[in-house]
This record gives structure tokens, C-alpha cells and sequence, in this order.
């Protein structure tokens, strides 16, 4: 499981108590060098990407989608009761920054047939409610 925030790699109690799997951070942006690597062979059966749900989360999901080798699924960590959580806890500023790049991975999402309805509801809800929701709301 791949993600984005600091304080949740460091602080563990939010994963189920089955998780099986390894932790990896990285800040902010995928590198292109873990994009390569992870390209070149299957690394894992699963990886799962626990980003913001803003564009730049969605856009590190669509550049991690495009890399994996098709033998390797990949997932979108949803957190628990997200819907809610965006009219509660999403933040304005970082929807009106990131919106462009919301709206071109989920224009890239539907061209690679991989826009679920979770997805959709995600941009229904940004948009209705004008907010982006980080991943520190695992903790709300």
C-alpha cells in the first residue's frame, strides 16, 4: 500500500488488523523512477494507492494505473464513510488548486474504462460540495 501522508506511515492504527502487506510512503508525487520499476516486472499480485481525493491523487492513480504490468490489480484505498467525510472535512482551497488536474484523470479514468462508480461519486461530491478530501480524515 502505497501512501502520501507522513503521519499515517509513521502512525499504523488506522490499518485493519488484517492487513497483510508492506507500508511505503511517498511524498506527494509518484517518482517516475518507482513508476519504471514497478513496470519492468510484477512486483506484487496488489497495490493499493491511499492518496488525497484530489487531482493530484487521482493523477498519481491514473500514472500508477498506467505503469503496472497488467497482471497486477491495482486499487484506490476508500476510506471508511468517505462520502460523508467530504462535506464535513474536505478542504476548499486545496479543491480550487487541484481541480484541473481532478478533472483531467478523471477524463483519463473513463478513456482507460477503469471510471467505477465510486469514482463518479467522488466527482459528483467535489463538485457539489466544492472540496477535496486528505487522507488525514482516516482519523476523523
Amino acid at each position: 500500500m502505497l501512501v502520501e501522508n507522513q503521519a499515517l506511515f509513521d502512525c499504523c492504527d488506522w490499518l485493519p488488523a488484517d492487513f497483510n502487506g508492506s507500508l511505503v510512503y511517498y511524498a506527494g508525487q509518484l517518482s517516475e523512477i518507482l513508476l519504471q520499476w514497478l513496470a519492468t516486472a510484477k512486483r506484487a499480485d496488489e497495490v493499493t494507492l491511499f492518496p488525497d481525493y484530489d487531482g493530484i491523487g487521482l493523477s498519481n492513480y491514473v500514472r500508477l494505473l498506467s505503469a503496472l504490468p497488467p497482471a497486477t490489480r491495482l486499487h484506490f484505498y476508500w476510506l471508511p464513510d468517505w462520502q460523508s467525510k467530504i462535506a464535513r472535512f474536505g478542504n476548499h482551497d486545496v479543491w480550487i488548486k487541484t481541480r484541473g488536474q481532478f478533472e483531467t484523470a478523471m477524463a483519463r479514468l473513463k478513456d482507460m474504462n477503469a471510471l467505477t462508480d465510486d469514482f463518479k461519486i467522488l466527482a459528483t461530491l467535489s463538485q457539489t460540495h466544492g472540496k477535496a478530501l486528505e487522507q488525514e480524515a482516516i482519523w476523523l
